[in-house]
């Protein structure tokens, strides 16, 4: 599963970060990113971050 953060919804809190580091991060400006595509034995952290993001800035990726 791939996913991204909206930049311009993104508040900074790393919430994502601490459920899943191995699939984000917190950029240089201070906001989450996804760095890398998501394993996927990750699908579970993964869809937690999903879930919650208090302003739903991560979304799956659309291929």
């Amino acid at each position: 599963m791939n996913v991204n953060v909206d930049q311009t919804l993104c508040i900074g809190c790393s919430l994502c970060v601490k459920i899943c580091p191995d699939c984000f991060r917190m950029g240089t400006n201070g906001l989450a990113e996804a760095y890398q595509p998501c394993l996927p034995e990750l699908c579970g952290p993964v869809n937690e971050a999903v879930e919650s993001c208090p302003i739903g800035a991560i979304r799956p990726e659309i291929l």
